[in-house]
């Protein structure tokens, strides 16, 4: 069974070579804008991974927009090593076309069934 235990949206990653500690710095969680359409590039998911048995997996990084549309960004193969694995993804672009809450998911297939193991929420909302 593979879990994510945490998944952070966020502008930097940074790993200190001493002790190995992760640090993620600027959440993206609330976005201000005085414009719409608004485009997030080079941000990075910081996440930590449990799985019970060495195993490769599918996964999607999907965004779902206030009107519930889902769309794909990002599908990639994941292959854990060990039961506890730090895993930061690289996100090129998000466009938000609207006010509201979006979700980015990730979804991992298991059993050939895809499951949500994190939601991170953003909400988008215009400067007055």
């Amino acid at each position: 069974m593979l879990n994510i235990a945490h998944a952070v949206l966020c502008s930097d990653i940074i790993i200190d070579k001493r002790t190995g500690q992760v640090s993620y710095f600027k959440a993206i969680e609330r976005v201000y804008t005085s414009k719409l359409p608004l485009s997030i590039s080079d941000a990075k998911i910081g996440s930590l991974w449990i799985c019970d048995t060495p195993q490769t997996a599918a996964v999607r990084m999907n965004l779902v927009d206030p009107q519930k549309k889902s769309i794909c960004l990002k599908q990639f193969s994941l292959d854990m090593q060990s039961s506890f694995q730090k895993v930061h993804i690289n996100v090129e672009q998000i466009l938000f076309s609207q006010e509201g809450m979006y979700m980015l998911l990730l979804n991992v297939k298991q059993s050939d069934i895809w499951s949500t193991l994190a939601m991170m929420p953003i909400l988008i909302t215009r400067a007055s």
